[in-house]
């Protein structure tokens, strides 16, 4: 149980520091209109299938990656000229239930939101 407690207060530490290099990055960045408006994930939660839908991607570089709470990589896709409304279903029906966390990657702005598997 103590192993346990240690690994998710590193996780959770981890996260918060990626957060915050995320966000430092993304404030670094001048804001323009061809930016990303929204990263939606729905169903959330979900029984394994979901949807990552991102708006104003404007046939930008998009790279979607998906990690579990251990930090290992699910998946990793890259999707070049997408159209400005872009959206990915994805299936994890085969997963383990719990939370992920969905990376997406559109030009240089990287946003990262979770997604709870039941």
């Amino acid at each position: 149980m103590k192993n346990f407690l240690l690994s998710f207060l590193f996780l959770t530490v981890s996260l918060l520091t990626f957060s915050n290099v995320a966000m430092a990055k993304e404030d670094s960045h001048n804001k323009k209109s061809s930016e990303v408006q929204s990263i939606t994930i729905y169903p959330n939660p979900t029984q394994g299938q979901f949807k990552v839908q991102i708006e104003n991607a404007n046939h930008q570089k998009v790279s979607i990656t998906i990690y579990n709470t251990l930090g290992k990589t699910i998946l990793t896709e890259n999707y070049l000229n997408t159209p400005a409304n872009f959206s990915r279903a994805f299936n994890f029906e085969d997963e383990k239930s719990g939370l992920y966390f969905v990376s997406v990657q559109v030009g240089e702005k990287t946003l990262t939101k979770k997604v709870v598997v039941e």
